[in-house]
């Protein structure tokens, strides 16, 4: 993780996975919102009670993140604090898909009429 490389001046990261090709700006947006307006020390999108990714993660989390021994993931931390996350409704699937395999990237392909 290159949380250890930030400022002090930074007060959250946000997480984007790299294998998620049909995030909106528009969804980015309205997680930064969320979270400077205080709606949660953790903000991440929902879609169908389903919590997906980005995921904004306030700098209080940190240290327990970079802590975490191996084989464990950054939602254990994250499930610890189920209670202080505030979620930005999200009306796209595009959030909880991402790309693994071939298939999947040939199904994404097929979703935007490019197959």
């Amino acid at each position: 993780m290159g949380l250890r490389s930030l400022g002090e001046n930074i007060a959250a990261c946000m997480v984007v996975l790299g294998d998620q090709p049909n995030l909106s700006a528009r969804l980015v947006h309205e997680l930064l919102i969320a979270y400077a307006e205080g709606r949660g020390s953790i903000v991440a999108p929902s879609y169908n009670h389903r919590r997906g990714h980005p995921i904004i993660i306030d700098r209080r989390y940190w240290q327990e993140l970079l802590d975490l021994p191996p084989g464990s993931a950054p939602r254990d931390v994250i499930n610890t604090y189920g209670h202080e996350i505030g979620y930005v409704l999200s009306k796209d699937d595009a959030i909880l898909r991402d790309i693994d395999t071939p298939q999947d990237y040939e199904f994404e392909l097929r979703r935007a009429g490019l197959l």
